[in-house]
């Protein structure tokens, strides 16, 4: 997915791509196949992403949203700005 991703950068130059690996194999190296260790932080990336009129969407594990969500928040996004869609494991969670 990551060589897919790279393609459509370099096809569509407005397109923003920051690849996380939140356990990196010895083989990745960072700067090549990776921009950051680790989950998914909107603090790395909040100089290229925070935009006065961008809408934000989040999908994937409640918990990995709930954690988005909450710093999109903290980083001055309004709550109408903020979209997301369940998918994975704790869609069916009780």
């Amino acid at each position: 997915m990551r060589d897919r991703l790279k393609e459509a950068s370099r096809t569509y130059p407005d397109f923003k791509l920051f690849i996380f690996y939140d356990d990196p194999l010895p083989t990745d190296i960072e700067g090549r196949d990776y921009d950051f260790a680790g989950l998914v932080d909107v603090e790395k990336v909040k100089d290229s992403i925070l935009l006065d009129d961008a809408d934000y969407y989040i999908c994937g594990p409640v918990p990995f949203m709930r954690m988005q969500h909450d710093k999109l928040l903290g980083l001055g996004i309004t709550e109408a700005r903020i979209h997301y869609e369940v998918f994975g494991p704790d869609l069916f969670a009780e």
